[in-house]
């Protein structure tokens, strides 16, 4: 399994644009510069075409899927789901930039379950995974092999860093939308 970009994609986008002053209490100049740039990683385009040109099926990649609401363990659930495997991800791996954690933390939210367009996850087979990381870093695409497709039912195992392992079945609701409601009630700027 490989992840693009990280966590919280969108989310840090729009917490950056949308509430500026108020996640600038969380990042200094840079960090916000940085989030702000999120917003030019809201699309998988590169990312699916610079994976698919390695190879597809046998050849590559066998499913795509753009992590959108529900964030990337959200993405991974569904993907699990619909292939009828389980997967075995380590959440250390999927990468998380300190801006997207200074967003999430701001709204609230965990950054591996929110709004993430932008992130693309690939089922690849095993032997083309250099491959498609290389692919990808060639376009610019940041990636990360997170972990991999087992025998299963549908479900995600989801090994912690302390190597405490949970099986996730189900997506829970976004708490994006929540979160961003009521930033907007409260008035942040």
């Amino acid at each position: 399994m490989v992840v693009t970009k990280g966590c919280a994609i969108e989310a840090t986008a729009v917490a950056a644009w949308s509430f500026p002053r108020t996640l600038s209490e969380r990042l200094d100049t840079g960090g916000m510069s940085r989030a702000r740039a999120h917003l030019e990683l809201v699309s998988v385009v590169v990312d699916c075409r610079a994976a698919l040109g390695v190879g597809v099926r046998d050849q590559g990649v066998s499913a795509l899927h753009d992590a959108t609401e529900g964030g990337v363990l959200g993405g991974l659930v569904e993907l699990a789901r619909s292939s009828a495997c389980d997967l075995r991800v380590e959440r250390g791996k999927i990468p998380l930039s300190p801006e997207a954690e200074a967003a999430c933390a701001m709204f609230g939210v965990d950054p591996y379950w929110t709004l993430s367009e932008g992130s693309m996850i690939g089922a690849v087979r095993p032997n083309r995974v250099a491959a498609v990381l290389e692919a990808l870093g060639a376009e610019g695409v940041a990636a990360a092999e997170v972990g991999e497709v087992v025998p299963g039912n549908g479900a995600v195992w989801l090994t912690e860093p302390g190597g405490n392992v949970s099986r996730i079945e189900g997506v829970p609701g976004d708490p994006y939308w929540a979160a961003y409601d009521r930033a907007v009630r409260e008035g942040w700027k």
